[in-house]
């Protein structure tokens, strides 16, 4: 059996296609509302379908990671502007955002 090295370069890959996808869906508020109650309502259900043991402390243990989810991206979505942009430096603050508009530059 031969051990092929890559040095997690298929999981550096899968990673980024990943960032790019949840970018994708995020970028609309409407996408990330229907992410944000599929990530509630799926462990919401599975806790009624699970029978008791440690299924069901799964399923109570995933709607607490997708309530937490929710705060979150609820807050990322009703914010005034677009989606926050974690790269800070690559967008434009608004008081240019402003001037340029001024200006009758498109910004």
């Amino acid at each position: 059996m031969e051990i092929f090295v890559d040095f997690g370069l298929f999981e550096l890959i899968g990673v980024l296609g990943l960032a790019m996808v949840s970018r994708a869906l995020y970028a609309r508020r409407s996408m990330g509302l229907l992410v944000l109650i599929l990530s509630v309502l799926a462990p919401l259900i599975l806790i009624f379908m699970a029978p008791e043991g440690p299924i069901r402390w799964l399923a109570v243990l995933t709607l607490g990671l997708g309530l937490m989810n929710a705060v979150v991206v609820l807050g990322a979505l009703m914010s005034v502007g677009g989606v926050p942009v974690l790269l800070e430096r690559f967008r434009l603050s608004n008081r240019e955002r402003d001037l340029k508009k001024m200006r009758g530059q498109t910004p």
